[in-house]
């Protein structure tokens, strides 16, 4: 038994050790998940202002000093790639931490594995004292180590189970054709008298609009993104500082100074055209972060959601026009067909060929196989000037014909494609709310067989062979409601272009010369052919498929006269 003397010293040692880390930093960690600010009912216990508070008692009551708060609001316990936490690590590697606090162990973390690395292995090799005061937990006495790889266990399955019950809750929204994402792009405000609602923020629309039109002038991402700085457009987060709205990243030292990444964001956004876009995006796991984009015919589109900033037909050639996007040369010359243009006997695309020494006849195109080795392909050379003249004087037919017999071209190009007439529409929804209701008939069936198999109404083999059968049934009908979504996605997007080009071309006045966005609008592909001698002059045949109707030949009277007949002839038996 110790005499109170020794007791006495024995108590100044022990208050002496802990003091004498005041030379280090006593870390107080503090973390608020999204998913945490979203419960109202825990806000309370797992807000950042009640997080400092408990921390700082238990330093004032323990003896801690030289604290300092690492802080990280909105982010994840899944994830260790947090600012504060790297901060706080940055340090405790340097030697400058002795002590690490947090109110338990959820705040630091959800990964077990990373968890038990940390604060089993690293900080005591860096002699580091780890507390978690909710669980008492203290690896330099020792207390709770024992039960600590269990805590970290559960909280891993509690950022599981969250992760679930929020990918349902997304799920139902979707179902029930509610936003999932409340996120409101450049452009929009929401209404604040109802958050479900967008609003037209006519300023910020205007860009948008700006962006939209230079595009489809010819311009790239890169040149848009330099046009508007030239012209002194704020970035969005700039715009949204000057107004007094929050924004997400910091500010650049330059409000003008536009990334060619933002522009490009803006172009993809179909959210501009007024509907209401679910299921876009996903993550990996609850685990894995990383954002990966879903297949658009898996994307739920609901249209007229909000008011459209851009037509859905500007929407939908732009989208076209960057599966193939287009780069100055070096030169600085830009083609007018460049994505467009292709090898009619091998596929492959047509290279522009020019130089800054070249004159307006110079400029050609040649296949992109011939350069790679002349036994592959031959070149299908084209001069640039001659092209421009063939697709000038196509439009111009065209356009002409579609003014002078809108009835008959309208008539031809439903004869040519079926589906786009509502009758074959209606077929197809109707099979596919058919097979939709099936698909629920099933899901219904699985479940009441597995039910009548657990309480005994139903016998082992009886059960495998009726499940063995629904399953392969259900593989069927997922098969055709994918095909029959696509499909109709598909032909959706084929009227809408239609429409399109069918009031392009009755308001297009007599057409004299051709330029970027005239040639996006109306083209959707040209192929070259091999050039052949005719009558000792070399001509070349040039393949053009408009947007919607593909290649389209021009009647003659008498053709058209046949289809006039034909016309009233359906006329009268209809």
């Amino acid at each position: 038994m110790l005499c109170p003397v020794v007791r006495k010293e024995q108590s100044k040692m022990t208050t002496s050790d802990i003091q004498g880390k005041d030379n280090k930093i006593t870390a107080l960690y503090c973390r608020l998940s999204v998913d945490d600010a979203d419960k109202q009912s825990d806000e309370e216990s797992n807000s950042i202002k009640n997080q400092k508070q408990i921390l700082q008692d238990y330093c004032k009551k323990n003896g801690y000093h030289n604290t300092r708060f690492f802080v990280d609001d909105g982010i994840s316990g899944t994830t260790f790639d947090r600012p504060g936490f790297k901060e706080m690590e940055t340090l405790a590697e340097e030697g400058k931490i002795g002590t690490i606090i947090v109110k338990d162990l959820s705040r630091f973390g959800r990964e077990q594995t990373e968890v038990g690395r940390l604060t089993q292995i690293v900080y005591p090799s860096l002699g580091i004292t780890f507390i978690a005061i909710q669980e008492h937990v203290n690896t330099s006495t020792g207390e709770g180590v024992e039960i600590m790889p269990f805590h970290a266990i559960f909280n891993e399955w509690y950022a599981a189970q969250t992760s679930k019950k929020i990918r349902q809750v997304w799920k139902t929204k979707s179902e029930h054709n509610m936003r999932v994402s409340h996120h409101v792009p450049f452009g929009y405000v929401r209404d604040k008298n109802d958050k479900e609602k967008w609003l037209i923020d006519e300023e910020a629309a205007k860009v948008v609009r700006h962006i939209f039109e230079l595009f489809l002038s010819g311009m790239g991402t890169v040149q848009i993104a330099g046009r508007l700085k030239e012209e002194k457009v704020l970035t969005p987060n700039a715009y949204y500082a000057s107004i007094g709205r929050g924004y997400t990243f910091d500010l650049p030292d330059d409000p003008y100074k536009w990334k060619d990444s933002t522009v490009s964001h803006i172009l993809d956004n179909r959210k501009y055209t007024g509907c209401m876009v679910n299921n876009a995006y996903s993550t990996v796991s609850y685990k894995v972060h990383k954002t990966t984009l879903i297949p658009e015919e898996q994307r739920q589109i609901i249209p007229n959601c909000q008011e459209a900033i851009v037509s859905e037909d500007d929407w939908l050639r732009v989208h076209e026009l960057r599966k193939n996007r287009r780069r100055p040369l070096k030169s600085g010359k830009t083609s007018k067909f460049s994505g467009l243009l292709f090898c009619h006997d091998c596929g492959s695309k047509m290279h522009f060929c020019t130089s800054r020494t070249y004159g307006p006849n110079q400029d050609f195109y040649r296949c992109a196989m011939y350069k790679n080795g002349k036994d592959y392909c031959s070149a299908h050379i084209i001069r640039n000037i001659v092209l421009e003249r063939i697709v000038l004087i196509a439009i111009g037919d065209l356009a002409d014909f579609v003014r002078c017999y809108e009835s008959v071209f309208m008539y031809m190009v439903g004869e040519r494609n079926k589906t786009l007439k509502s009758e074959a529409l209606k077929a197809e929804k109707m099979k596919l709310s058919q097979a939709e209701k099936r698909q629920n008939e099933l899901d219904f069936l699985t479940k009441r067989i597995y039910e009548d198999n657990a309480f005994g109404k139903l016998s082992d083999d009886r059960y495998e062979k009726l499940i063995q059968s629904y399953e392969a049934e259900q593989k069927e009908i997922d098969k055709t409601i994918a095909e029959l979504q696509a499909k109709l996605t598909r032909t959706e997007r084929e009227s809408l272009e239609l429409s399109y080009l069918f009031n392009k071309l009755r308001n297009l006045s007599q057409v004299t010369e051709l330029d970027p966005e005239l040639v996006n609008t109306l083209i959707k592909r040209i192929e070259v052919h091999q050039r052949e001698n005719r009558d000792g002059r070399k001509v070349v045949k040039v393949d053009i498929y408009f947007t919607a109707i593909g290649m389209f030949d021009i009647p003659s009277e008498k053709e058209i006269n046949a289809i006039m007949r034909r016309m009233n002839g359906d006329r009268k038996t209809a």
